[in-house]
């Protein structure tokens, strides 16, 4: 069971992170490409 529960855990926790740092890089990338337009 705590095998298990740890795997869940490893699992839920980095992809939050991973769409956290998507999310980051998306708005880097349009704030960079709106400074590159003006």
């Amino acid at each position: 069971r705590d095998y298990t529960l740890l795997r869940h855990g490893e699992g839920v926790r980095p992809t939050s992170f991973a769409s956290s740092i998507l999310l980051s890089l998306a708005l880097f990338c349009k704030e960079v490409k709106i400074l590159y337009s003006m």
